[in-house]
């Protein structure tokens, strides 16, 4: 009997990381989002606030991220926010509150006295150091989850139901299996990926034979 299948993938879950958009009231900027907290707090409870939410008090790290946050502090009309940088464990070193490390990119020209350990960000694109307890509005930061297709698995599963086409019927689904699918490195990120089904499904019992399906697009 001469059998003709056909494969339709149904996507089941994908164990990556899927892209997210910024919530509804936060600033996106280079793929990160911010969220400007009106509020006037000291350093410390601004930076226990954004990292109880798993966010981090706002790094400035390039020209063009500081010209963004100085438009974003302008058009607010407060004076300046704080900035997630300190010097509290290394006088004179001012390192990233998020992990410690020494600063990349800095605005501060005119240090203040050693006690004012905690940075600002003026209205005007100028940072200062400024004594921790002092009362400022601030923003908390979080990188937007990308898509990156090196870090997925290389595999992830799926159901395929095959519609075989006989001589009994015209076409019959005899089937649900689930296999692996391996999702190729140089895909295009987008809404569908080339995936290839290496292992064989079962197919109609009538036909004494294993059918293979290879070179589909997964829907994702």
């Amino acid at each position: 009997m001469e059998c003709f299948g056909a494969f339709e993938v149904i996507p089941g879950p994908v164990s990556s990381t899927v892209a997210a958009d910024c919530k509804r009231g936060w600033e996106s900027f280079q793929g990160s989002c911010y969220i400007f907290i009106t509020e006037d707090l000291s350093y410390y409870d601004a930076l226990t606030i954004c990292n109880a939410e798993g966010y981090d008090l706002l790094e400035v790290t390039s020209e063009a991220e500081n010209t963004h946050m100085k438009n974003l502090v302008t058009a607010r009309k407060v004076a300046a926010v704080w900035l997630g940088m300190n010097n509290l464990f290394n006088q004179g070193q001012w390192v990233y509150s998020s992990n410690g490390s020494p600063l990349t990119y800095t605005k501060l020209t005119k240090p203040k006295t050693q006690q004012e350990r905690c940075m600002q960000l003026a209205a005007d694109g100028t940072w200062s150091n400024e004594f921790c307890g002092k009362a400022n509005f601030f923003i908390c930061e979080v990188q937007i989850r990308k898509e990156h297709l090196s870090s997925w698995p290389q595999t992830f599963r799926t159901t395929v139901r095959v519609h075989l086409t006989t001589g009994l019927a015209p076409s019959v689904v005899v089937g649900f299996s689930t296999r692996p699918v391996g999702v190729g490195q140089g895909s295009a990120t987008g809404r569908q990926h080339p995936a290839s089904i290496a292992q064989l499904v079962d197919s109609h019992p009538d036909c004494g034979h294993r059918q293979t399906a290879s070179d589909v697009h997964v829907p994702l």
